[in-house]
């Protein structure tokens, strides 16, 4: 499993509908994907999920991805939402 920080870019400038451009970035992989926001955990290929996240521009969220794919998953995640966190220890669990 890896796990890491990242800083949350200006999604919605570039977005209309960003909890759908979500779920549809993340179901092109195999690895489980969940994002950590304020202590609660949302699935990043559930719509329903990804509705309750805020994902503002500066905060930081945590991002966990498990699979077969889980390392080139998480560089793409750091793309696709931000930066990661350099403030934070982040990391592989």
């Amino acid at each position: 499993m890896k796990k890491q920080n990242i800083l949350i870019k200006d999604l919605e400038s570039e977005f209309e509908n960003l909890s759908t451009k979500l779920v549809q970035y993340c179901c092109r992989f195999d690895s489980t994907i969940k994002v950590e926001e304020f202590g609660k955990m949302y699935n990043a290929k559930s719509i329903f999920s990804t509705m309750k996240l805020r994902l503002e521009p500066g905060e930081v969220v945590t991002v966990y991805v498990e699979g077969n794919d889980e390392e080139y998953v998480m560089m793409q995640l750091i793309h696709f939402l931000g930066s990661v966190n350099k403030e934070s220890l982040g990391g592989v669990i």
